[in-house]
């Protein structure tokens, strides 16, 4: 009897070390994962410092100030990108505490700010981007993931193509007076905004996007698409 209740013991102690030593790893993964996401903004962060300082240094339309400028935006896309998949893989408080609101607001402050730098751009350097600002809903809204996809592929071969999206139901003040200033609800998403002027609601494939970007810019790397 004593020799199964010293068993039992030790078959106790060592579940419960098991227990503890996976806690342990899962939280050191989702610290380094943590730790990844803060350090992509930071260098999101920079990076829109330096192109608001450059954009700020004059409205001249010189070859060398645009080039950097639309180059910079080019690797701006990519860094948020990531950084928004980044977001949503840590389980940062199971996605609800305080933690994951703060990233996701300076993820919402870095995606509209690089929307506002590319619509600056634009203005500066003679037209040369097409800037698109996507509005989605991030649940139950399958269109809104193939809409990004395409959206995302169309930038890949149109690097003049300055492409962000926006979660539209996120409460933040200033998501929510870029949602109301163009007169959208969540029963539209997704919903494109081409150049800050035209706003085109509902789900749109790849050849309606195209369409509708030949439409209100009349450039003829979309209107000549034969994707």
């Amino acid at each position: 009897m004593e020799n199964r209740y010293i068993m039992f013991t030790f078959a106790v102690l060592a579940s419960l070390m098991v227990i503890a030593i996976v806690l342990v790893m899962s939280q050191y993964v989702n610290n380094s994962r943590i730790s990844q996401v803060y350090q992509t903004l930071n260098q999101v962060q920079g990076g829109l410092q330096s192109l608001q300082v450059l954009s700020l240094l004059g409205s001249s339309n010189s070859t060398a100030n645009c080039g950097i400028l639309s180059a910079g935006l080019s690797t701006l896309s990519s860094q948020l990108s990531q950084l928004g998949v980044e977001v949503q893989a840590a389980d940062i408080e199971n996605q609800s505490g305080t933690q994951y609101t703060n990233l996701v607001n300076q993820l919402s402050y870095a995606r509209i700010e690089y929307w506002l730098i590319a619509q600056k751009t634009n203005s500066q350097c003679g037209g040369g981007l097409t800037t698109v600002l996507m509005f989605y809903k991030p649940q139950n809204c399958n269109s809104c993931i193939l809409e990004a996809s395409e959206l995302s592929f169309i930038q890949s071969t149109n690097p003049a193509l300055a492409f962000v999206g926006l979660d539209g139901e996120w409460n933040l003040s200033v998501v929510q007076a870029l949602r109301s200033s163009y007169n959208l609800s969540s029963s539209d998403y997704p919903a494109i905004v081409v150049n800050g002027i035209h706003v085109v609601k509902g789900y749109q494939t790849l050849s309606g996007l195209l369409s509708s970007l030949c439409m209100y810019t009349n450039r003829a790397k979309f209107c000549n698409s034969t994707v």
